[in-house]
């Protein structure tokens, strides 16, 4: 009786030293927010209460330039919808804070697309994973543009068009050279 006694309180001692460990921790763990957990939750909410709906943008906000080493922290998401004449944009932060505007108006710029792609954001960081040394932004923009050529998808959009990802192919596009097929010249050329 008592080899059980000792056992069953051994057991219990490693039991609760496991399951403190994190309580010992100095170095605390921010992961921000999960960019697909919360534009794919945000879309299937709009989706219930709207039937006729677009998806047009989100807009993250990291913790610090992505040029930075390690992983980024996403510390604001917001995502905008539209239905009928009423635009509606849900923000997120990583404190767990979430506010939703609602305003009677029309959201530009941006043409519908869909929150569920090949391409998801975590495919998207490893398809950028070489190039974030140049990427002195803490901005990042998922949206179709409404403007030529007129991506067949949405993209990626980091920084104000420093790099480009489609969100089908995962291929980079360079706007620069894209703008060239199109036809389009700067004023001053």
């Amino acid at each position: 009786m008592k080899k059980i006694f000792m056992y069953a309180l051994t057991a219990m001692v490693a039991m609760l030293a496991a399951s403190c460990t994190s309580c010992h921790r100095t170095d605390p763990v921010d992961n921000g927010l999960n960019y697909d957990s919360v534009v794919i939750a945000d879309y299937d909410y709009i989706a219930s209460q709207y039937n006729d709906f677009k998806y047009y943008e989100t807009d993250v906000e990291y913790d610090t330039i992505l040029c930075i080493e390690g992983t980024p922290v996403i510390n604001y998401i917001k995502n905008v919808y539209q239905y009928k004449d009423t635009c509606i944009q849900i923000e997120h932060w990583k404190d767990g804070k979430t506010d939703t505007t609602i305003v009677n108006d029309y959201w530009l710029e941006c043409m519908p697309m869909n929150a569920r792609n090949a391409v998801n954001y975590d495919s998207c960081m490893n398809i950028i994973a070489s190039q974030r040394g140049s990427l002195r932004t803490r901005a990042m923009t998922f949206r179709r543009v409404l403007a030529p050529p007129f991506p067949e998808n949405g993209q990626y959009i980091f920084g104000v068009g420093i790099l480009v990802v489609d969100s089908k192919t995962g291929e980079i596009i360079d706007w620069n050279d894209e703008a060239k097929e199109s036809g389009l010249k700067c004023q001053t050329e």
